[in-house]
């Protein structure tokens, strides 16, 4: 008897990002959200020699290269259909809603 393991969605918060661009490749089969106040400081973060500036903008180019012109409010295969999604959460009302998560998706 085989137990398939459970799909989880993960937060990702800016410190995340900032330790390790790549960080969003690290969750196999599970998918990832990141909220638009996230984008909105590493946006802020792109300029400078800092470690933390470069991995701000390896970050944005990675997701740039994801999404492909597409919309990042939907949820967007990370490398392959094996792997987990991503997607971005443009309002705050995304994550609870009558106290019930991730009703959004």
């Amino acid at each position: 008897m085989t137990t398939q393991k459970q799909r989880k969605i993960f937060v990702l918060d800016t410190s995340v990002i900032l330790f390790d661009h790549n960080s969003i490749f690290a969750f196999d089969e599970h998918d990832v959200v990141i909220p638009i106040s996230v984008l909105e400081e590493l946006d802020n973060l792109k300029k400078g020699t800092e470690n933390k500036n470069y991995e701000a903008r390896q970050f944005i180019r990675d997701l740039d290269k994801i999404a492909e012109n597409k919309d990042l409010s939907t949820w967007i295969n990370l490398t392959n259909k094996k792997s987990g999604k991503i997607c971005v959460i443009f309002n705050n009302n995304g994550l609870e809603k009558n106290g019930e998560f991730w009703d959004f998706i």
